[in-house]
């Protein structure tokens, strides 16, 4: 009996020690293609940001955004040589696409558009503002979950705040 004991022991002892083996190995390889991941997308946006520099006017960049649609675009929000504050909406992979440029003074801020929502939509819960860009448009992409507990993508003008489009979307399960 002690003998089976022993054989069971040692065959159950294998498969936790390969097990955690299999763990270990699953976990490095999850952190490394995060990691490769990260660095595509942060080389994608140095590039994006060597050429908006080289050419448009900008000569320092505030932050990089992207936004995915049937072409997306690297939005990039930086200042001209004289304080001027723009937006250049750069297609990431339509080379016969040409950047957009557009002054921040003649649009709305994040700012404005959420206190314009605030006051639309008073028991919704904002998740995130970001720019977008839709057949030429240039929007705010408001993203939120409203009284009736929907996931919505509200798209916005960047100009004059009117809606150009919204989705909502029902939880079926939970």
């Amino acid at each position: 009996m002690s003998s089976k004991k022993h054989v069971l022991f040692y065959w159950l002892k294998w498969i936790g020690i390969s097990g955690v083996i299999l763990a270990i190995g699953l976990i490095i390889y999850g952190m490394v293609t995060i990691h490769q991941i990260q660095a595509e997308r942060d080389a994608g946006f140095a590039k994006t940001e060597e050429t908006v520099i080289e050419k448009t006017d900008i000569v320092s960049v505030e932050h990089i955004d992207v936004f995915h649609e049937a072409i997306s675009y690297h939005i990039v929000f930086g200042t001209t040589e004289r304080g001027n504050d723009k937006v250049v909406f750069v297609p990431i992979n339509d080379s016969d696409a040409d950047m957009m440029t557009f002054n921040r003074t003649d649009m709305m801020t994040e700012q404005d558009i959420e206190k314009e929502w605030n006051e639309t939509c008073q028991s919704c819960e904002l998740l995130d503002i970001q720019a977008a860009m839709i057949e030429s448009n240039p929007l705010w992409e408001l993203t939120y979950k409203d009284e009736h507990d929907r996931h919505v993508l509200d798209y916005v003008s960047m100009q004059d705040g009117q809606r150009y489009e919204q989705l909502r979307f029902k939880r079926n399960f939970k």
